[in-house]
This record gives structure tokens, sequence and C-alpha cells, in this order.
């Protein structure tokens, strides 16, 4: 849980960086199987640059661990 939390308030704080216009409410985009849902998502991710973002990579791989999701994060050639 903690992990997982660090990880959300990272994101939060990248999400905050843009104008709110064009933030999704991630509190309503929380059910990521939703299509639409994940879709809006993704598109803000990326559009704010989380995954460049630093703390929000280190607190993914994180997660990624504590989940036993080690082999996700070995670099392929």
């Amino acid at each position: 849980m903690d992990a997982y939390a660090a990880l959300t308030a990272e994101i939060r704080r990248v999400l905050r960086r843009r104008e709110e216009d064009f933030v999704v409410d991630a509190e309503v985009a929380e059910d990521v199987h939703v299509p639409e849902q994940r879709a809006d998502l993704t598109a803000t991710l990326t559009a704010t640059g989380a995954g460049d973002d630093p703390e929000v990579l280190t607190r993914a791989r994180h997660l990624l661990v504590v989940l036993g999701y080690r082999s996700m994060l070995e670099v392929s050639d």
C-alpha cells in the first residue's frame, strides 16, 4: 500500500503542473478497466511528461519490485 500511495502522490504532483483544462480527474479515472478512462488518463500522463519524471519512475520501479515484477525492470538488448 505504501509503494502505491507514494506513486500516486508523485503522479498527482506531476498532474498539478498542468492547467486544469488538460488534467483528467485522477479520482474519476481510478477504474482503468474502463477503456475511455484508461485512454484519457494515459493521454494526460503522456502530455504531462510523467513517464520522464525521475521521481515518478523511481516510485513506479519500486512498486513493480514490491509486487514481484522485478523482471520487468531488466533492460533488454
